[in-house]
């Protein structure tokens, strides 16, 4: 399976800016991630490159969960960036539409199961990944791809 996939139940490790007082700098990025700045750099990237004007804003989602970066085209939110040590979550909601253009997808059926027994939401399925290299971010950009088209 591409990436590794995090559900309700595990326990995330800690993201390192909880009690930053500031959004974290790219330097502190870096620092963080370790090896896995590249993948969170090329995943960025990707995504600007494919979308066009995506914004990228930090945010404070709850005081506890500390920040991470929402990469957003005009009001639209595409991923959720959350720095961990050595490593990185991203996480994407799916609306129904997405999750039906997803059934139809050549994705591994793997990804299709996990997005199937996502919890629903009001705003969608969400679905959380550890990344930890650039190859863990092509599922990724494949559901973020499914989610703008529909």
């Amino acid at each position: 399976m591409p990436a590794t996939s995090k559900s309700r139940e595990s326990s995330p490790s800690p993201n390192p800016f909880v009690d930053f007082p500031h959004p974290p700098e790219p330097a502190d990025i870096r620092q963080v991630l370790g090896r896995s700045a590249a993948a969170w750099d090329a995943l960025r990237t990707h995504i600007s490159e494919h979308f066009g004007q995506v914004t990228e804003n930090w945010a404070i989602p709850a005081k506890k969960y500390g920040w991470s970066l929402r990469l957003q085209l005009k009001k639209r939110t595409i991923l959720h960036l959350g720095p961990r040590s050595r490593h990185f979550i991203v996480a994407i909601i799916l609306g129904e539409k997405a999750v039906a253009a997803l059934r139809q997808s050549e994705l591994a059926p793997e990804v299709i199961a996990m997005v199937e027994h996502a919890t629903k939401y009001t705003e969608g399925r969400v679905i959380r990944f550890e990344i930890r290299s650039k190859k863990e971010t092509e599922v990724v950009e494949m559901l973020a791809k499914i989610k703008m088209d529909n």
